[in-house]
């Protein structure tokens, strides 16, 4: 993912746009309260966020996600599959499950109500389930060729693979994949130690 060629044009070092930070900060109720999600606030300063819809329904959970959710194989869970914009800037990809018995027959089930313009915090919030906690963890490899056409990347680019559980009193609430190409992101947290 160095070098672009570009056919009968030549051989050229892959530029690096500015990286994006990514921290703790960013679930923030005061963030919350001011509308901004999580992506939002990683990504401020390179223009508006737009969010492309790729797919959003009930679907029978996989078997790694109910793992990751606590229930049962094939029990339904909203699925939400979206790709973040960042001004012109392609972002990021997700993929994000909410136990469908939480959600159902709510604005943050109805399509029309556009949830995923909302952060997840909040939209749980919305049917009285409080998140306390996150988890998340981040690994780095090789993109897929599906992340690579999803992404806009070149064949062998790197992505950091972010697996996120949101947890209300020690019980999952929602799981998300989240992939980010490594040359737009910076991961950076700050942790008080006590």
């Amino acid at each position: 993912g160095l070098v672009v060629t570009r056919q009968g044009v030549g051989s050229f070092v892959q530029g690096r746009p500015p990286l994006r930070r990514i921290g703790s900060n960013r679930y923030s109720r005061q963030h919350r309260l001011a509308g901004k999600t999580p992506f939002m606030v990683d990504t401020a300063t390179l223009g508006p966020p737009t969010f492309e819809i790729l797919r959003f329904g009930p679907t029978p959970a996989p078997p790694d996600i109910a793992e990751r959710l606590s229930i049962r194989e094939a029990d339904l869970v909203l699925l939400t599959h979206l790709r973040f914009h960042a001004g012109s800037q392609l972002m990021q990809v997700s993929t994000a499950y909410i136990p469908h018995a939480l959600v159902q027959e709510t604005p943050v089930a109805d399509p029309a109500q556009r949830p995923w313009d909302t952060d997840t915090i909040t939209n749980l919030e919305s049917v009285g389930v409080h998140v306390d906690e996150v988890i998340e963890e981040t690994s780095a490899r090789t993109a897929t060729s599906d992340e690579v056409r999803d992404l806009e990347l070149q064949p062998g680019s790197q992505v950091f693979q972010m697996t996120r559980t949101m947890l209300a009193d020690g019980a999952p609430v929602e799981t998300c994949d989240i992939i980010m190409p490594t040359t737009r992101y910076l991961l950076s947290y700050r942790i008080r130690v006590d």
